[in-house]
């Protein structure tokens, strides 16, 4: 037996990417995140190729990740072509490729490990 579509809950597809740091990359890669990352977030909002984003610090030593990022859009037909992210896009053609590439290379070697989870967001804006 079919639900009615009225009845279900409104939800949008989310990616949560979830990172820990090697042992004293935190600071340096969230700098890195506020001062590139997040204005491309917002570029790619602008755009309209992601609706809405937030990020989360964990605050009790030992949980799985140190940074949760979510980042929200309209569907996922980012993933249907290959191509950088819509935020890495922004990046890269505000710095320029080889500065982005630096940027990011950076950011990298400060991650110990990071899982990148598909998911449908219920419960309105962030």
């Amino acid at each position: 037996m079919g639900q009615d579509s009225a009845a279900q809950p409104q939800s949008s597809p989310a990616v949560a990417v979830q990172i820990q740091f090697v042992p004293g990359g935190q600071g340096r890669w969230l700098e890195a995140f506020e001062t590139h990352m997040e204005p491309a977030i917002r570029a790619a909002i602008e755009a309209g190729q992601l609706s809405d984003f937030a990020y989360y610090e964990a605050v009790v030593p030992g949980q799985s990740y140190d940074f949760m990022l979510i980042l929200n859009a309209d569907s996922f037909a980012f993933f249907d072509d290959r191509r950088p992210f819509p935020h890495y896009a922004a990046l890269l053609q505000k710095t320029g490729l080889e500065e982005g590439r630096r940027i990011l290379s950076d950011m990298v070697q400060r991650e110990a490990s990071v899982s990148v989870s598909l998911l449908r967001a219920y419960g309105g804006d962030l």
